[in-house]
């Protein structure tokens, strides 16, 4: 009976110390505010012998919204086939003109051979994106894609899911990085004033003129101080 209370008191100083070792308000196994902003090379593919309107309006869209670069188009054409050139700069200037309805001008136009005709169906529109992504070390949450084993749990991290999901429904990740500062000429030009006021320097003061209603005009006031001006 003595040995039972014993384990039964070992237990419980062993949950204790467990559980003392936590920290409930950041969990070391959850992960909070982890989304990141970077800009990366996004491509698109797009087939050559005939215009993707979807892919292009939904490439020019996104293009508006997290790109400041300029976009290139790379048009492939197969080597030694007659008329493939042709074809391509065809499909070159189609696509230009799809990307102009949609708000998107692409100047760089490149028409590459190739041997594989494969690589000769599709275009690439190539440009610099701002994206949101959760940490690189996140994985999918176990089970989000199939019957993983417990094995597979150990090594994911709560939040991950919920940081990778709201990654995805940002519009625009640059506006996560914040808002810009003032230029630097209104800087340096406000910094001087106000830096004035703080150090209590005393200018020189101007002297105004009283009109008839009592008014003065022409006057000045140091920086920092108040000065009363006089009548001439």
């Amino acid at each position: 009976m003595r040995s039972t209370r014993f384990s039964a008191l070992c237990c419980i100083v062993l949950a204790g110390v467990s559980l003392g070792a936590c920290n409930m308000t950041t969990p070391s196994r959850v992960v909070t505010s982890t989304i990141q902003v970077e800009d990366y090379m996004k491509t698109v593919l797009l087939p050559v012998h005939s215009v993707d309107k979807l892919a292009v309006d939904v490439a020019a869209n996104d293009y508006r919204r997290n790109s400041k670069s300029s976009a290139a188009l790379v048009v492939p054409y197969l080597k030694g086939r007659k008329n493939s050139m042709a074809e391509a700069k065809r499909a070159g200037a189609a696509y230009q003109k799809a990307f102009a309805g949609f708000g998107l001008n692409v100047t760089d136009v490149k028409y590459a051979p190739t041997l594989d005709e494969n690589a000769a169906h599709n275009a690439v529109l190539a440009y610099t994106a701002t994206m949101a992504h959760p940490p690189r070390h996140c994985t999918r949450m176990p089970g989000a894609r199939g019957t993983e084993g417990l094995e597979s749990i150990e090594s994911y991290t709560v939040g991950c899911e919920m940081s990778t999901l709201e990654s995805r429904m940002i519009t625009r990740p640059e506006d996560l990085m914040g808002v810009a500062g003032s230029p630097d000429s209104l800087s340096r030009r406000e910094g001087p004033m106000v830096e004035g006021y703080m150090s209590g320097r005393t200018n020189p003061s101007i002297q105004g003129v009283t009109n008839s209603s009592g008014a003065v005009t022409g006057g000045g006031t140091s920086a920092g101080q108040t000065t009363t001006p006089t009548s001439q």
